[in-house]
């Protein structure tokens, strides 16, 4: 790489806390939280886990966007959930069945049919900075998730950090 590449995704340049990597076979650097950007807004689709361009694999975007200080925070993931004015809170996890469980509860909750169709707007907080995202469709169920994740434990750690002040 020369001293002129930026990120293919956010034009910026390469700096210490924000090196240009090749993520994959394509000739373009990126930064690797642009590139786990890029995938985020993808999740559920090939693009979260392959580059459309070159079809290479593309490394889990988890990590880039999980601020490091909270990597080893374990705290329980939960979602509020609205409908038709009615409002519950229920933990959620990425495990196997646990989208399906989701649905069940949700139905359970607000007394509908087991084949109700949905259609899902996951408000999360930004990974990496106080922004707010909108990941929508049920296939960002997952995404979601960590998100909710990466929040109750920077909630966690907040609160312990005040309780020591």
């Amino acid at each position: 790489m020369t001293g002129c590449d930026v990120c293919w995704i956010c034009l910026g340049e390469a700096d210490e806390c924000k090196p240009l990597l090749l993520v994959c076979k394509c000739p373009r650097p990126v930064h690797a939280a642009c590139a786990a950007r890029w995938q985020l807004q993808s999740a559920g689709k090939s693009e979260e886990t392959q580059c459309r361009f070159c079809a290479a694999a593309l490394p889990d975007w988890r990590q880039f966007l999980t601020p490091e200080a909270l990597r080893s925070v374990d705290a329980l993931a939960t979602m509020s959930i609205t409908l038709k004015a009615k409002t519950a809170v229920l933990s959620v996890s990425s495990e196997a069945g646990a989208y399906e469980e989701f649905l069940h509860r949700i139905c359970c909750i607000f007394d509908l049919p087991s084949d109700a169709q949905f259609n899902f707007g996951f408000d999360c907080d930004d990974p990496l900075n106080c922004g707010k995202i909108t990941l929508s469709g049920a296939r960002f169920y997952h995404a979601a998730v960590h998100c909710a994740k990466i929040s109750a434990a920077r909630r966690l750690t907040e609160s312990r950090n005040i309780g020591e002040s």
